[in-house]
């Protein structure tokens, strides 16, 4: 080459020198430092020196070399993966294709098979006229005109006659409903899963609109006397009730009961509704109401009765305190309201005179005590003392009911006189207690009332809940005789109220909940049937017996006629109830044909009979301050004219009149006590007849109760029940009169006993009339039984 002379000798030796090295990198670091230092020799020699130049020129190739090899790599690693992606594309696309295709054949397939057999299905259900249930039964699934009553008294013909149920329901319609245009062409009664319980009855309309038109009327059943626990619902097939109660669970275990409703198989939202509605109470007792002079509440469907504070403080906008009732519009209906007693400030009572039945009337009253420690000023015990009073004059005027916040915590203290009281313990929530809550007890056990709360059925909480904290301080009050009437006593929480409400307080919820009680006024026990004090029969006439005929039991043919119809009642009727009945006949009509009869006097004063004050503890002490408290109380009313002087009396009549009230509660206690104490040494003493007669003689339990008890011991335990009392009652007396013949007499014994037990009878009567130790006629029945 021009300008280069390389000798064979050079490269030669170059390439021996490679050829030696084959397995040394090119790139290493020792080559690298070699080539440095050849560049350098390179570049330092002369440039015409051959070699230098060739190894330079074989280290620039060798470079260029290294990089395109490096360039190769990389594109030859890029072309793989493009090829490899490329060609995975094409093998899914050929496997979908080919799947897609023969799937798609058998699911085509598939699908025409499937419309065929449904085509010929529906061509077959077109074809049937009548299904089979329809066949069996056509009426069973007719359920569109049915109707489900619950809890109606089967009728007396009913209880005989099974198939009379259409007439115990067409009463229903006629007396409950006021429907004399719709009858029940069809009625069953299904057999009751419970003993006492009365079975659903199925019923069946003519037509729908009557169905309909006896739906829009059944809320009328409410006010009916005697159909308002008579409940109608449309009769569902046993899926739509299986439906509904799935329903029903599946909110329940959500926690969505309260927010949600089941209704005709659907899932609907409970709209927000007040508390009144909410309640749907019929009487409600309001507390501090905060109403001035004349103010009043209005709220739709009730009537309000209140009783504001005269006086308030001046420092204050609103008024204070303050009680009221609310009454409603339906319950007028059927009572009349009237205003006994609001003398005394913040107790306010009213009677409900019911217009078709007195024993049915109720005295309600609502109270407010303020709190110890108020700036009102007021004195517990002249409160309770007032209230005492009150109860004492309106407690036979009808069913006695009082409710308020008395701001008294009683604690564990009981609300009875524990082995004189017959009535089961409270639910005590709060152990606290105060003064109010002494007086409370003390008042509570003078007057013979006790707690609702806790006692009868139903939720027992606090009634009073704030940032203070808890408290039971309202109560609702009823005598013992009337714990039967209550059937449930809830005590609702604010707070649970708003969650069932849906309602949202303006400032901050209130801390006193409502006490809500239940009173079934429809099956009260009407103590007449068990009376055992006659009420006076004004159409019996009175004989003055002083004036005793010498001629009674004269004529010897009524005497005959009478002993032949005992004789022919006794053994061929073998009924002692008519044998007595005629010999009771007898003896009246003689009476009436020969003495003489009283003139039965009449005006204002004829019926007055004074009503002793003489109790077993009474004491000569407590004689003498009752007559101090009659005196100061006729002072008092007298007085007219000067004001001071009437301060005067009066203040004079209450301190006597509480120191009266005291020593006669403390008089009563410690005479119970030691009636207690003495019972208990009888007890212990094992003398059960001394222990019996002693008990016999105290009669203090039975104080408030003059009736016969309506209960009876049966195999399972003690039951009140009506029908089982009195069918208990039929069977020990005939057994105890219908005993079997004795075999160790023969006949002309027994008549011979029978003639002289009838001719003493007759004697000892006879002779008890001419001493005037009989009245009338009504002591006869007494004598001989």
């Amino acid at each position: 080459m021009a300008g280069v002379d390389i000798s064979n000798s050079t490269i030669r030796n170059q390439v021996d020198q490679r050829k030696r090295k084959p397995s040394q990198n090119l790139d290493g670091p020792e080559n690298e430092t070699e080539m440095k230092n050849n560049n350098k020799r390179v570049k330092n020699d002369d440039p015409n020196n051959s070699e230098s130049a060739v190894l330079y020129a074989i280290n620039t190739l060798t470079e260029k070399v290294n990089s395109v090899f490096d360039s190769l790599s990389s594109r030859m690693d890029n072309l793989e993966k493009k090829f490899e992606d490329g060609l995975s594309e094409k093998i899914a696309d050929a496997v979908r294709k080919v799947v897609h295709e023969e799937f798609g054949k058998e699911i085509s397939n598939f699908k025409k098979q499937i419309n065929q057999d449904i085509g010929n299905i529906k061509s077959d259900l077109d074809k049937l006229t009548k299904s089979y249930a329809e066949v069996a039964n056509p009426s069973a699934n007719n359920k569109k005109c049915n109707i489900v009553i619950k809890y109606l008294a089967p009728c007396t013909i009913e209880i005989n006659d099974p198939s009379a149920t259409m007439n115990t329901v067409n009463k229903l319609l006629r007396d409950g409903l006021k429907l004399t245009d719709i009858k029940v062409s069809q009625a069953k009664r299904l057999t009751p899963k419970g003993k006492n319980k009365t079975g659903l009855i199925i019923a069946t309309v003519d037509t729908f609109e009557q169905k309909q038109k006896l739906m829009k009327s059944k809320s009328s059943l409410k006010k009916s006397k005697n159909f308002a626990n008579v409940y109608i619902e449309n009769d569902l097939t046993p899926e739509m009730r299986n439906n509904d109660n799935n329903l029903r669970q599946i909110l329940k275990m959500v926690g969505k009961e309260r927010n949600f409703k089941v209704f005709g198989g659907r899932i609907l939202p409970n709209k927000a509704k007040s508390v009144l509605n909410y309640l749907n109470l019929d009487i409600i007792g309001v507390c501090e109401t905060f109403l001035k002079n004349d103010d009043n509440i209005e709220i739709s469907g009730y009537q309000w009765y209140g009783h504001n504070r005269k006086f308030k403080n001046a420092k204050t906008k609103r008024g204070s305190g303050g009680v009221g009732v609310l009454i409603k519009v339906e319950v007028l209906d059927n009572f009349s309201v009237s205003i006994l007693d609001s003398s005394v400030e913040d107790i306010l009572w009213i009677k409900l005179s019911h217009k078709y039945d007195d024993s049915n009337n109720i005295c309600f009253c609502v109270c407010y005590f303020p709190p110890e420690g108020s700036s009102r000023l007021n004195d517990g015990e002249k409160l309770y003392n007032d209230l005492l009073q009150q109860v004492y004059c309106y407690q036979n005027e009808g069913f006695v009911y009082i409710g308020g916040d008395v701001n008294s915590r009683c604690g564990s203290e009981q609300d009875y006189i524990q082995g004189v009281d017959d009535i089961n313990d409270r639910e005590i929530i709060d152990v606290s207690s105060n003064k109010y809550g002494d007086l409370l007890i003390d008042f509570l056990t003078s007057c013979n009332l006790c707690m609702l709360n806790g006692r009868a059925d139903g939720n027992n909480d606090f009634t009073c809940v704030s940032k203070r904290g808890r408290s039971v301080v309202d109560y609702v009050f009823a005598p013992h005789e009337q714990l039967d009437m209550c059937t449930s006593c809830d005590v609702y929480l604010m707070s649970n109220l708003r969650v069932d409400t849906g309602l949202n307080f303006e400032k901050s919820i209130l801390d006193h909940g409502p006490i809500v009680w239940t009173v079934n006024m429809v099956n009260v026990k009407k103590d007449i049937a068990c009376d055992t004090r006659q009420a006076p029969n004004t159409d019996r006439p009175r004989y003055n017996l002083k004036r005793f005929p010498l001629n009674f039991l004269n004529n010897n043919k009524h005497i005959q006629d009478t002993i032949d119809k005992i004789e022919n009642e006794l053994v061929t009727n073998k009924d002692i109830n008519s044998a007595y009945t005629e010999f009771v006949t007898l003896i009246e009509k003689e009476m009436k044909d020969t003495v003489p009869v009283l003139k039965t006097p009449t005006g204002p004063s004829s019926n007055k009979r004074k009503k002793s004050l003489r109790k077993p503890y009474w004491t000569e002490e407590l004689t003498s301050l009752w007559n101090k408290v009659c005196i100061k109380e006729k002072q008092w009313l007298k007085c007219k004219n000067c004001t001071n002087l009437r301060r005067k009396l009066k203040q004079e009549f209450c301190n006597i009149r509480n120191q009266f009230d005291k020593l006669n509660r403390n008089t009563k206690r410690k005479f119970q006590l030691k009636e207690q104490d003495n019972l208990s040494k009888l007890f212990q003493s094992n003398n059960t007849r001394d222990f019996w007669k002693y008990i016999g003689n105290i009669g203090i339990a039975n104080e408030r109760r003059q009736n016969i008890p309506f209960k009876v011991k049966t195999d399972e335990g003690f039951s009140s029940d009506v029908d089982v009392v009195l069918d208990k009652w039929k069977t020990d007396y005939e057994k105890l009169f219908n005993s079997g013949d004795n075999g160790n007499f023969d006949n002309n014994h027994l008549d011979w006993v029978a003639g002289m037990i009838l001719h003493y009878i007759l004697s000892n009567w006879t002779s008890s009339l001419r001493r005037n130790k009989s009245r009338n006629t009504s002591e006869s029945p007494a004598k001989l039984a």
